[in-house]
């Protein structure tokens, strides 16, 4: 009986922090979140003179928070273990935070796909959020 209550005690103090801090929702809410991934997307999906698609992961983002941009429709695929998917863009890892972070990245969006792309950083001030692009470059094997 004391090993069972030694176990729960455990995994109790282990899961209490994930439960009290869900994806870091108090520093980022949604409206945040929608700047970050606006700034972002327009910083490499530029207006078209013809239309066209670009494809994109839902990994991590809402398509609410997808830009509306000129002559370019936004086709959100599903971020699953299916193979047979365009290259497209995705926020590869985002980590919340006082500086949030995020690996947006564009390549082959099939599973163990090849995808590099840049690191970006956002912090929330008290009148706006700062969005800025490092001049670093990742790949899934230098992270």
């Amino acid at each position: 009986m004391k090993q069972f209550l030694l176990i729960v005690f455990v995994v109790t103090m282990f899961s209490t922090p994930l439960l009290a801090q869900p994806g870091g929702g108090e520093l980022y809410p949604e409206a945040v979140m929608r700047q970050i991934v606006d700034r972002v997307v327009r910083y490499y999906v530029k207006p078209s003179g013809k239309p066209r698609k670009v494809y994109i992961s839902e990994r991590r983002i809402n398509a609410a928070w997808l830009p509306k941009i000129k002559n370019v429709e936004f086709v959100i695929l599903k971020d699953d273990y299916l193979a047979g998917k365009p290259r497209g863009y995705i926020f590869y890892r985002v980590n919340p935070g006082p500086r949030f972070s995020a690996l947006f990245g564009f390549g082959d969006l099939n599973p163990d796909g090849y995808i590099s792309g840049s690191i970006w950083f956002a912090e929330r001030t008290k009148s706006k959020v700062k969005i800025w692009r490092s001049g670093y470059r990742w790949s899934p094997g230098n992270e």
